[in-house]
């Protein structure tokens, strides 16, 4: 029921979906969610997506200034399961870390249709978690629910919350990198005026 409600709302045209930083944004008036991923660990990887992050960044605290609804944004910090001796290009698959898009499998729980995969206990409980906060929002627009760690809203009077999702740890706080996007933003309209 759950993942077959994620994916009928996926595939509705009043949505708009995009990863990497994994972003979803419901264009009803009434609510948005903008979540948000970890940048991936793999160095290349993080400099490929480091331009992508930031631009995701301003998106989301524009739709805090201007959107009228709440922002819930997280950083998705569980290490997937791989295949055992699995490559991603010249790089073992289980040093990658959390890559990205990884939470996609987790979002609609469909971590049993990888053959051979070795999950664990906390692949299936961040999974399970997740499922039930994009459910949630999907039905009231709040992820919370009773069961679930409290998911705050992400706004300047709680210090921009931020949700990890780890099996082991499944917590919200404090933006820790808010500093580093707000430092870029400055940099980008002082090019902007420089340049006119």
């Amino acid at each position: 029921g759950a993942v077959k409600g994620l994916w009928h709302l996926l595939k509705s045209p009043g949505m708009v979906f995009a990863c990497s930083p994994a972003v979803a944004l419901p264009s009803h008036p009434l609510q948005s969610l903008l979540l948000i991923r970890r940048p991936c660990t793999w160095t290349l990887t993080s400099w490929t997506f480091r331009p992508i992050a930031f631009s995701t960044w301003k998106w989301i605290d524009l739709q805090r200034q201007t959107g009228g609804s709440p922002v819930y944004q997280y950083h998705f910090e569980q290490v997937p399961a791989t295949k055992p001796g699995a490559m991603i290009g010249p790089v073992p698959a289980s040093a990658v870390g959390s890559k990205h898009a990884g939470e996609i499998e987790y979002v609609f729980e469909t971590l049993k249709s990888q053959e051979g995969v070795p999950w664990t206990e906390d692949d299936f409980k961040v999974s399970e978690a997740m499922a039930s906060y994009w459910v949630n929002f999907i039905k009231t627009g709040d992820p919370n629910a009773k069961g679930l760690p409290e998911w705050p809203k992400s706004d300047k009077t709680n210090g921009y919350q931020v949700m990890h999702l780890s099996g082991k740890d499944i917590h919200a706080a404090s933006d820790s990198v808010r500093a580093r996007y707000e430092f870029l933003d400055k940099q980008t309209v002082k090019a902007a005026t420089a340049a006119k």
